[in-house]
């Protein structure tokens, strides 16, 4: 899917108007952050030097000790092919260890 550059905050004003939030725009930087109902959080980030929307959720911590080894497999597992992430990919965070799920929507430089 390639999205226009402009249209990344008018696809999120679209959003925002379909579900009643309001005022649910991009920062400056580029950036904004949904926190759900259930508690989970959402987050968006356009990468202006990749033409990239990026999606993501914040699952969980790397375990520290003997299990770090073992979860890692099981990311490494879940990622080949998309067979257990339905086309998004799952990451860890290098500055706080957190494991994100991601997906990114590619936008034309037009």
């Amino acid at each position: 899917m390639t999205l226009p550059a402009p249209s990344a905050q008018a696809v999120l004003t679209e959003f925002a108007h379909h579900h009643g939030i309001a005022g649910f725009t991009l920062s400056h930087e580029g950036t904004a952050a949904l926190r759900l109902p259930d508690g989970m959080e959402v987050f968006l980030e356009v990468v202006e030097t990749a033409a990239k929307l990026f999606v993501y959720v914040p699952l969980d911590t790397l375990p520290q000790g003997q299990a770090r080894q073992a979860y890692l497999e099981q990311l490494l597992h879940l990622n080949c092919l998309e067979h257990g992430t339905v086309g998004a990919t799952l990451a860890v965070d290098s500055h706080t260890e957190t494991v994100l799920l991601h997906k990114s929507v590619s936008r034309s430089r037009n």
